[in-house]
């Protein structure tokens, strides 16, 4: 109900219905253009890269191929 993932206006509903600042929310995608919508309104970044998915990495968001390395990059 927020709207599209590639639009950071969406990402702004989100962070607005939940109260948390949206420097304290991390967002998970394996897609650019979302992690790119997300970073726009302030939320943190990182990019799920698994080989068997084909994804391609970003040259600009943190990635990561597991939860684990999510926690080392961020926790």
């Amino acid at each position: 109900t927020a709207g599209t993932k590639r639009e950071s206006s969406s990402y702004r509903k989100i962070q607005q219905t939940i109260g948390i600042p949206a420097n304290d929310i991390l967002f998970l995608s394996d897609i650019e253009a979302e992690l790119d919508a997300a970073e726009e309104c302030g939320m943190l970044t990182c990019q799920l890269v698994r080989a068997e998915d084909n994804t391609i990495a970003s040259s600009h968001h943190r990635i990561a191929s597991d939860f684990e390395q999510v926690n080392g990059l961020y926790f």
